[in-house]
């Protein structure tokens, strides 16, 4: 009958001892996941700070085609004048 104490009691120490190993290891996965988790937040915030920036880089982009139609647009319309007021006599 010992031997089979000495066994039972080695499967509760066994079973204990794993119980103690997966309390580790889902402790060990929450910080992970908090870790991700926080590292997902930040890189939502960088994305949000880059996108307002992309935005506004946009916005100038625009402002700078605009100039460039409208300085095109005067000089062929300057030419043109010029064109017309040499062929007249």
């Amino acid at each position: 009958m010992s031997e089979d104490l000495r066994q039972i009691e080695r499967l509760i120490k066994q079973s204990t001892e794993l119980g103690d190993s997966l309390v580790r290891l889902a402790r060990k996965l929450q910080e992970q996941n908090e870790r991700k988790v926080q590292i997902n937040q930040e890189q939502a915030q960088h994305l949000g700070a880059l996108h307002a920036q992309l935005t506004d880089l946009h916005t100038h982009i625009d402002a700078v085609h605009h100039e460039i139609r409208t300085q095109r647009y005067d000089h062929m319309y300057a030419e043109a004048r010029q064109l017309s007021v040499r062929k007249k006599p």
